[in-house]
């Protein structure tokens, strides 16, 4: 039938169902461009878990993990950016970003995102974080939720957005936020991946930071170990110092001591006069060492006196200078008229050479130091500015350089021990934490001020004294007027040339002595002279009982004793502290003619 029989009823039945053909045809295309749409949404987020899965694996940093998962989203799921922000815990509640890729053109600098309970609080981000679940912006142009980020937002070329809540033992530390180009770009079935996702990173999290934990625990604990070491190795080499300085002090006894003796002997034009001299000289000089290295193993007598610093630190500076190096200045500001303070010479000497040798290594290209001294008097107000300050006249001593400095962090830790921001090997770490001690056991105080680039300056304030006796000098007075008179004193010395020399000395003086090498040997001597005697000078370390030991045997029996003891150097089985105490006299080695035939008299003359 052509066209022309046909009746306009059939026509209109035929173009019906040709429209219906139609529709349906249309109607099936939409839904395979909807499902192909759903497939390469489904198919980008698969492979954004995966790639993110393989990233969690390998991840030894949060941070770079965090940078890794937010540069997968963008290049595998085809998002224009992804960032992560931690929830802070300010007044604000603000959130901070950490990590970004994508399209971000100072976005996240430009806004403010809070989670908490007001107006930045209530946008996909802080809702996420506040409530523990997923916050979809589905629309920003039109999202009222979105105003105070949308014109940002939009002018960025975000459409939609999804905040996911990243969680630590269950509970929301920050979030993770993707944005899209279009609407509605975020189905069921890709947040819930993303879900996926987010949980993943917060469980990756939490086994970076433990694994991170656990490895600087063993590494604590490896540092421990070999500070252990280091310290016991130091303890061992200033044991070994300390006794190779104690038969050091007794072979310098001797040296000097017999050469004072044989100067005795020549008369005022002999040509031998000189050399005997220089010998002896070089005694002083061997006896100087011998302090340093009883400094260093800490096992010089401690003996306080009134001092002024400034010959100290003269004389210090004049030694260490080579030590220091040619390339480093040292200026010497010193007040004219400085006051005296109650110390121990040798425990300042460490101060000083600790703290010199410290600015020594923050200058490996040389620069210089600065030394200077004053009178300082703190009043209350200026003790309550000061740390540790209080009330009263002190000495200040300033160590300054002009090294590398240090940060604030540094500085909170340098007077810990084992604290050193040396190389390996270069140094125990104990240093400042012993001129802490020191400046503490002085009942001084020390203050620190330095900026990276800009130098150090160490300020020590020492107590003032002003009494001028000073244990280490005395009055001129002649050898004649330090004679015995026939008084009996027991030497007790083991080691034989030493114990010459004092018997020679002592008895070319007037006193009468008795020799003996052992704290046996005297207490025999001493009961066959049913304890006739005087004076006792005893060494203290000795094989058997110490000379501590003995002298309390002794004066059980003869009350009226007067006694002083002698060592090279102070050990567990010498304590200064208790000789003191007990009001015994103490001779340190190496000592000169003169120096014990003082003691001697002064102690029977007590």
């Amino acid at each position: 039938m052509n066209l022309k029989n046909k009746t306009k009823k059939q026509l209109a039945a035929e173009i019906a169902s040709l429209q219906q053909r139609i529709a349906q045809l249309e109607k099936s295309q939409a839904l395979r461009k909807q499902t192909e749409r759903e497939m390469n949404r489904l198919n980008r987020a698969l492979q954004t878990l995966s790639a993110s899965n393989k990233a969690l694996i390998r991840a030894v940093d949060d941070i770079e993990l965090l940078r890794e998962i937010c540069r997968i989203i963008v290049e595998k799921g085809k998002y224009r950016l992804a960032w992560v922000g931690v929830a802070l815990t300010d007044e604000v509640k603000s959130v901070k970003p950490l990590a970004q890729a994508g399209f971000e053109d100072g976005y996240l600098d430009s806004i403010k995102i809070s989670w908490a309970d007001d107006e930045l609080g209530a946008g996909p981000t802080g809702t996420a974080i506040r409530i523990g679940e997923p916050c979809i912006a589905r629309d920003i142009l039109n999202d009222p939720s979105y105003s105070p980020w949308r014109e940002a937002a939009l002018k960025r070329g975000y459409a939609s957005s999804i905040a996911l809540p990243i969680s630590l033992d269950n509970k929301p530390i920050g979030a993770l936020n993707i944005y899209a180009e279009e609407p509605d770009a975020f189905d069921a079935v890709e947040v819930e991946l993303l879900t996926e996702l987010a949980d993943d990173l917060g469980y990756g999290i939490s086994v970076i930071r433990d694994r991170t934990e656990r490895e600087k625990a063993e590494e604590e604990k490896r540092h421990m170990q070999a500070q252990l070491l280091q310290a016991q190795k130091m303890e061992a080499i200033g044991i070994l110092t300390g006794g190779i300085a104690h038969d050091f002090n007794n072979l310098l006894t001797t040296i000097r001591g017999n050469t004072e003796l044989a100067l005795l002997k020549l008369t005022k034009k002999d040509a031998s006069r000189k050399y005997l001299r220089r010998v002896t000289e070089a005694s002083a000089l061997a006896a100087d060492l011998t302090r340093q290295l009883l400094i260093f193993s800490r096992r010089r007598p401690a003996r306080f006196s009134s001092i002024n610093i400034i010959n100290i630190i003269e004389n210090l500076v004049k030694m260490i200078t080579r030590i220091i190096g040619e390339d480093i200045v040292i200026r010497i500001k010193k007040k004219d008229d400085l006051w005296l303070m109650n110390a121990h010479a040798g425990h300042l000497e460490q101060v000083i050479m600790n703290l010199m040798v410290n600015a020594r290594d923050a200058m490996p290209q040389g620069g210089t130091i600065t030394i200077k001294t004053d009178n300082v008097i703190v009043d209350e107000k200026r003790a309550l500015s000061m740390p540790e300050a209080r009330p009263g006249n002190f000495v200040c001593i300033s160590f300054s350089d002009t090294g590398s400095g240090m940060d604030e962090a540094t500085m909170q830790h340098i007077f810990e021990p084992f604290f050193t921001t040396r190389q390996a090997a270069g140094g125990t770490g104990l240093g400042l934490s012993v001129v802490y001690g020191i400046v503490r056991q002085h009942k001084g105080w020390i203050s620190v001020a330095s900026k990276p680039g800009a130098g150090t300056t160490f300020q020590i304030f020492f107590p003032a004294t002003f009494s001028e006796e000073d244990e280490r000098e005395h009055p001129s007075i002649s050898r004649e007027s330090l004679q015995g008179h026939g008084e009996k004193i027991l030497l007790v010395e083991d080691e034989t040339a030493v114990q010459q020399l004092a018997t020679e000395m002592l008895q070319a003086n007037g006193y009468v002595v008795s020799a003996t090498r052992s704290a046996d040997e005297a207490v025999e001597v001493f009961d066959e002279q049913q304890g006739a005697f005087q004076l006792v000078l005893s060494d203290m370390v000795m094989p058997g009982e110490s000379g501590l030991m003995l002298v309390d045997k002794l004066l059980l029996q003869n009350p009226d004793l007067k006694i002083i003891l002698s060592s090279g150097y102070i050990d567990d089985k010498a304590k200064l502290e208790t000789i003191l105490e007990r009001g015994y006299q103490f001779l340190q080695k190496p000592y000169s003619l003169t120096d014990l035939l003082r003691i001697v008299h002064d102690t029977l003359s007590a």
